[in-house]
């Protein structure tokens, strides 16, 4: 019985769906360029083809872009069908939580001027291509995804706060950056060989100090260079990426054996050298341990 009410339900949606007007919305990409992730904008030129019923229908607002030109290169209204060239600065929110390992979204959207009541967009998958090569150096595209969401404005007016509703179209261009690994083991290699360095130490006897705490303080060192280069290199984000919680990783261990290394000075009498090179034994596997299964959840659980 819940079968049948639901199938009422969902054929009953269609129908009116299917008694209101729509157009047809596709996007032939140009060109992508002048990608700049610090003000998460793009340069994008793109044929945008529309196949409508009637006139009102010709008319969108562009939602997350800055106009640069328009052109008209078909307008053929017996046949109800347009083609305009526009060149724009796509607005989008980038997403670092991989980063450098991240995966972005260049979006297009527009919405018709006309209530959702009155017009629905769609858009044939087939009919989204690139045309030539994109410019954007560093980064690959394969694909042009579309969604058909519903905008929902709440405004207040003089008889109290309206709903507005439109059927926006929007266009999702994913994007990857080219030569990934080679990209993050860049950042990732300091972090990495500060871990071997520092436990280069525990192949020195306790008493021998010195060099132990060198070897740390030096590894030190690097990590905290190597985190200033990555935050450098990044935009102004209020969260953080992989590759900082991968080198804050690296910070607590390079700091938990300083640590250590300060205790088996300090108590370097007080045990035998069996004892200590057990201890040593054991902070070893345990760190190397909790090391490499923090980095293997960080990997997980990135995206």
């Amino acid at each position: 019985m819940i079968k049948y009410i639901l199938f009422f339900l969902v054929f009953i949606q269609f129908s009116a769906i299917a008694q209101k007007d729509s157009v047809n919305c596709s996007i032939q990409i140009q060109d992508l360029w002048d990608l700049d992730l610090n003000k998460s904008t793009v340069m994008v030129d793109f044929n945008l083809v529309v196949t409508y019923k009637k006139p009102e229908h010709k008319k969108f607002n562009f939602l997350n872009s800055t106009i640069i030109s328009i052109d008209t290169l078909v307008n053929d209204d017996s046949a109800k069908f347009f083609t305009v060239r526009i060149i724009a600065e796509l607005r989008t929110n980038f997403d670092f939580n991989s980063y450098p390992l991240d995966k972005q979204k260049i979006i297009i959207k527009l919405e018709p001027y006309l209530y959702f009541d009155e017009l629905v967009c769609f858009s044939n998958k087939k009919q989204n291509i690139f045309i030539d090569k994109t410019n954007l150096n560093g980064w690959k595209t394969d694909s042009i995804r579309f969604s058909n969401p519903v905008s929902v404005y709440k405004i207040e007016e003089s008889n109290g706060e309206n709903i507005y509703k439109y059927s926006a179209v929007l266009f999702e261009i994913p994007i990857v950056r080219k030569r990934q690994f080679f990209y993050f083991t860049k950042f990732f290699l300091p972090s990495l060989i500060s871990i071997l360095i520092i436990y280069i130490g525990f192949l020195l006897p306790p008493k021998q100090i010195e060099p132990r705490l060198n070897l740390s303080l030096g590894s030190l060192f690097v990590m905290i260079s190597n985190f200033i280069v990555i935050q450098q290199m990044l935009p102004s984000i209020s969260t953080i990426t992989l590759i900082e919680k991968i080198n804050i990783v690296s910070l607590v261990i390079i700091s938990l054996t300083i640590l250590f290394f300060s205790l088996s000075y300090r108590f370097k009498d007080k045990f035998s050298d069996r004892i200590w090179y057990k201890l040593n034994l054991w902070f070893v596997v345990s760190s190397i341990a909790s090391y490499f299964l923090l980095l293997f959840l960080l990997f997980r659980y990135s995206n």
